[in-house]
């Protein structure tokens, strides 16, 4: 039987982000939907060709982002990530390894308070209503740690956006997903409630406003306040490696909706006849 092109071996060179590519071309050829079951990580390693820990660091980048899901006890699974996000010719590289607490802090200080005095210069009257809108989003969503999170997501993204610069957007966006644990944690461990909707209104005025010195320190007063209660935060508190992102149990995700309501059973993958075969045939 002739091999499937998603389990021929791997060249040698660059073999994480090839292991990437192959495990999401599996997932998109196979339109699998979260919660359907991926090969193992052995079965990985037999049809690749390649070594486990290869296939751990592909594994590491690809749940850093929620794309992969990994039970303790049942398997691996499609996550609810962004598949998008690993098409952007930056996102591999970023995503690669380990990144401090503090490096966190600091990457995202430095590109987002460019970003905010560029969206005062840039940003069209749609962009600006669209930042207005995040921002009242977040207000609505107070009472809602998880959907409060995304709002304020939305809202450097949307402000990002209006700075018309398609690689700080990209890596701000990559940026995003890695920190989406540390903004959990800031508001469950520190804040107790969601509390930094007064430090966003000056940011959105400052834009509104056309005030690109004022965006800038906005801003930047802003994430001083994010980055010391990051480090107030569990995650936040050693200097190891932070490269993990927030992904709900299935059990809760099935009952809000997001993914089928079904149970976990014989892999899409291997219904649909991309069985794992051995390496040597």
């Amino acid at each position: 039987m002739a091999e499937s092109q998603h389990y021929s071996l791997i060249p040698r060179a660059n073999l994480t982000e090839e292991i990437v590519k192959r495990i999401i071309s599996l997932i998109t050829d196979l339109a699998m939907k979260p919660g359907d079951r991926l090969p193992t990580e052995r079965e990985l390693v037999a049809r690749f060709g390649v070594g486990r820990s290869s296939i751990r660091e592909a594994i590491k980048i690809l749940k850093a982002i929620g794309i992969v899901r990994i039970v303790a006890g049942a398997g691996m699974f499609v996550g609810n990530g962004n598949l998008s996000l690993l098409a952007k010719p930056l996102s591999l590289g970023f995503l690669r390894g380990g990144r401090s607490t503090s490096e966190l802090i600091e990457a995202r200080r430095l590109l987002e308070v460019e970003l905010a005095g560029l969206a005062a210069e840039r940003a069209s009257p749609e962009e600006v209503m669209s930042i207005k809108d995040r921002l009242a989003e977040m207000r609505a969503h107070r009472a809602d740690v998880e959907r409060y999170t995304e709002s304020d997501i939305h809202f450097h993204l949307a402000v990002a956006r209006g700075a018309h610069n398609e690689v700080l957007f990209d890596l701000l966006e990559t940026l995003q997903h890695i920190i989406r644990k540390l903004m959990f944690k800031s508001i469950e461990e520190v804040e107790g409630r969601p509390s930094s909707i007064d430090e966003h209104v000056p940011i959105c005025e400052a834009i509104a406003a056309h005030d690109s010195a004022g965006a800038r320190a906005a801003m930047n007063d802003h994430l001083e306040k994010v980055g010391r209660r990051f480090q107030q935060t569990s995650a936040g508190t050693g200097e190891g490696a932070f490269t993990s992102t927030v992904a709900p149990p299935i059990e809760q995700v099935q009952k809000r909706g997001v993914m089928p309501d079904r149970k976990i059973g014989e892999p899409r993958w291997r219904r649909r006849g991309f069985g794992i075969q051995s390496s040597s045939e």
